[in-house]
């Protein structure tokens, strides 16, 4: 049930988020200038207290609201940690 889901997300211990080298800033951000709709991609992120990871197809990338949709999730490009273009 949803408060049970909930509960046992609360007590999922929290991830320090990966620090990244400035070598890993230019890398992403590479990256992403790179990227376009229909693109694959593997994306990592960190939101509420975990790094979390989805694969998919680039839907949107949208500077103004800084973010970058993959397979139907908005990604903050802010938090991201790492992202890689797929064939």
């Amino acid at each position: 049930d949803g408060f049970r889901d909930h509960l046992a997300e609360k007590e999922r211990p929290q991830e320090s988020r990966k620090l990244l080298s400035e070598d890993d800033h230019v890398r992403i951000d590479h990256t992403l200038r790179q990227l376009k709709p229909g693109d694959m991609a593997n994306i990592v992120w960190y939101a509420q207290g975990r790094h979390l990871a989805q694969r998919g197809m680039i839907l949107d990338i949208d500077a103004a609201r800084g973010t970058i949709t993959v397979a139907s999730t908005a990604v903050p490009i802010n938090d991201i940690v790492d992202i890689r273009r797929e064939e």
